[in-house]
């Protein structure tokens, strides 16, 4: 057992399969893998990771080879909604420009005789975001504040369940 670590790293993403290129980075990466074995023991992990406009990833819990197997925490902060429409905007006849999005969950994964998922979005919220048809200034859908609690999703059971959805203004 071991600890394999990443301080001040970086991770590039450019897709050139599209009309319009798409390319994020994110930096800095910081990862570490701690008392990581092969087998079902596993070992825990952490990740975090910041793009140049604020927008934050953190990661971390167990991680297992044998069997493929996961659970743990991730929590995003700041994802700016233009940013996927930026890699969707060849697929898409309207704008995002602005929104943020902030998801907190934890999940359980496996990969066994089939795939075994259950996450729990404890909080979704979307702010200020806005879409608007190409070449307008106006917006066809406006949602200052949208919070979404209690998801809980069974891949296995093919089960979806909320609690609340909450919009404002």
């Amino acid at each position: 057992m071991g600890t394999f670590k990443v301080s001040d790293g970086s991770v590039s993403y450019q897709d050139k399969s599209h009309p319009s290129e798409f390319a994020a980075l994110l930096k800095p990466i910081n990862f570490e893998l701690r008392d990581f074995v092969t087998g079902v023991a596993g070992g825990l992990f952490n990740f975090t990771g910041v793009s140049k406009v604020g927008e934050r990833v953190e990661w971390h819990g167990h991680l297992s080879v044998q069997p493929i197997e996961s659970d743990g925490e991730l929590s995003i902060a700041g994802l700016r909604a233009h940013t996927l429409w930026e890699y969707l905007e060849d697929r898409l006849n309207f704008v995002i420009d602005s929104g943020t999005i902030d998801v907190q969950s934890t999940y359980k994964f496996a990969l066994k005789d089939a795939v075994e998922l259950q996450l729990n979005v404890a909080k979704a919220s979307l702010s200020d975001f806005a879409v608007k048809p190409r070449n307008s200034d106006l917006a066809w859908v406006s949602v200052p504040q949208l919070t979404v609690t209690g998801t809980n999703v069974d891949l296995a059971q093919r089960l979806v369940q909320v609690d609340s959805v909450a919009m404002s203004g």
